[in-house]
């Protein structure tokens, strides 16, 4: 069975979005907390598109159609976690705007992203060294790239504000930060570059990015 290098790197990913959804899982479980069920969804949704993105490569590495329709049942579930990201940042600081309102209008932006995606129909190759070029067509690898930003970047600030306020949640915040915005600059190279060492680069900047996160999640076990 041909087992490319990117979709090694993405059941990296998903083992780890797997795991951060477990401890969030249990997070919830013993405080009914809401930002532990959102970093629960966020993690849980980023792993299930991380699984899929890989499984395509195993099972569909020459068919650029299948490669497409693959990215665009993946796609949808990364966008539902950026959803669960900007409710957290709600929460965390606008506590006294609906939940319901925010969550219900980023749901409408990833219709939106998903009916702009499957118009411009992307058509994925896997190139010699196991790299999958992604090949966004303008429109939804910039809607990828807004939605992405508006998620991703406030909550790096959050992060950060919460490491300079909290020492004993430093640690964890500052590499949560640091993974996060790895990903974002990930996948922004990946909806407009085009180069394939800068592509090649992207998807390892992904594994760091995933690695940091690991860090992060025990930090917090050791912190509590």
């Amino acid at each position: 069975m041909y087992l490319p290098l990117y979709s090694v790197l993405y059941f990296f990913m998903s083992g780890v979005f797997f795991f951060f959804a477990l401890r969030m899982q249990q997070t919830y479980q013993k405080t009914r907390s809401l930002i532990g069920l959102y970093f629960r969804n966020i993690a849980l949704f980023s792993g299930i598109a991380s699984t899929i993105y890989a499984l395509m490569g195993v099972f569909f590495p020459k068919n650029s159609l299948a490669l497409g329709v693959g990215n665009i049942i993946g796609e949808p579930f990364y966008l539902i976690g950026f959803v669960y990201i900007i409710a957290s940042f709600f929460y965390l600081t606008f506590p006294k705007i609906s939940q319901k309102k925010v969550i219900a209008i980023g749901f409408i932006f990833v219709i939106v992203s998903i009916v702009s995606h499957i118009y411009f129909f992307p058509y994925p190759f896997i190139d010699e060294k196991g790299i999958l070029h992604f090949n966004a067509p303008t429109v939804p690898g910039l809607t990828f790239i807004v939605f992405a930003a508006f998620a991703i970047l406030p909550m790096i600030f959050a992060l950060l504000k919460e490491a300079l306020h909290q020492i004993e949640l430093r640690k964890r915040s500052i590499f949560l930060a640091i993974a996060l915005f790895l990903f974002f600059f990930a996948g922004v190279m990946q909806s407009i570059f085009l180069e394939p060492r800068l592509y090649t680069f992207s998807f390892f900047l992904q594994a760091l990015a995933a690695a940091f996160l690991f860090v992060g999640i025990i930090s917090r076990i050791k912190n509590n």
